[in-house]
């Protein structure tokens, strides 16, 4: 649903009696709010992409000689295609980088595509996530490249042209969420009242979510991806 068609079903709904749109009987939002809405809306995915996985993402690390920890970070992004150092082993295409959009790191393979035990201590070699997104490899581990699935984080959405992605029965969570923050910032009695409905009807529709399974998308297929795309 595009940035512009979710807005819309908000001032036709929750949003519909709040004092936001143009005028009593418009059903446009006011541009002066728009700002605001649209942190809501960034917010509200945020919350719900740590709460579900509703995407899955995958990268290569290219491991270094003697280094045993990996910030999982842009800032690790290999900015001159195929020449890692140890500080720049991060790498994903050659038109796609990682954008710091991990929100838990959830299966590592090796070179060849076999999975390697993750914050395993009984196994022979695992490696471990000290921190979300750190990556810690034993120093007697093969130097060689790496592949990572993880959990991922919504794009920002800004324009109205961007898209909003989520299970349909998710849209509606988004606009209760979004309707609890608008109303808890607004300083009238009515407003908390709203905030309180709106922040239970929130609560309610993630509990009916629930209630019909959870989601759980494959795995990136990285390595496939890694061979199939010829860099071996």
């Amino acid at each position: 649903m595009l940035v512009s068609a979710f807005i819309q079903k908000l001032t036709n709904t929750t949003l519909r009696n709040l004092g936001i749109t143009e005028s009593v009987a418009s059903r446009t939002l006011n541009p002066e709010y728009r700002t605001e809405i649209i942190e809501y809306i960034n917010s509200g995915l945020l919350e719900l992409y740590n709460k579900y996985q509703l995407k899955v993402d995958s990268f290569f690390i290219e491991l270094q000689e003697a280094k045993t920890r990996y910030p999982l970070t842009s800032s690790h992004n290999m900015t001159n295609w195929h020449e890692p150092d140890r500080e720049k082993y991060i790498w994903k295409t050659t038109d796609d980088s990682f954008t710091d959009d991990l929100v838990k790191v959830l299966l590592v393979r090796d070179h060849t595509g076999i999975e390697i035990p993750l914050n395993n201590p009984n196994a022979l070699i695992s490696v471990f996530t000290p921190e979300y997104n750190v990556l810690e490899i034993p120093s007697h581990f093969p130097i060689q490249i790496i592949s990572v699935d993880y959990q991922a984080k919504h794009k920002l959405v800004l324009e109205d042209t961007d898209e909003i992605t989520l299970p349909d029965s998710l849209y509606d969570c988004l606009a209760y969420y979004v309707a609890a923050q608008a109303c808890s910032n607004m300083n009238s009695e009515s407003s908390i009242a709203n905030a309180t409905k709106y922040s239970q009807l929130y609560s309610n529709a993630i509990e009916n979510f629930d209630s019909l399974g959870t989601i759980e998308p494959k795995h990136t297929a990285s390595y496939r991806k890694f061979y199939l795309g010829g860099w071996v």
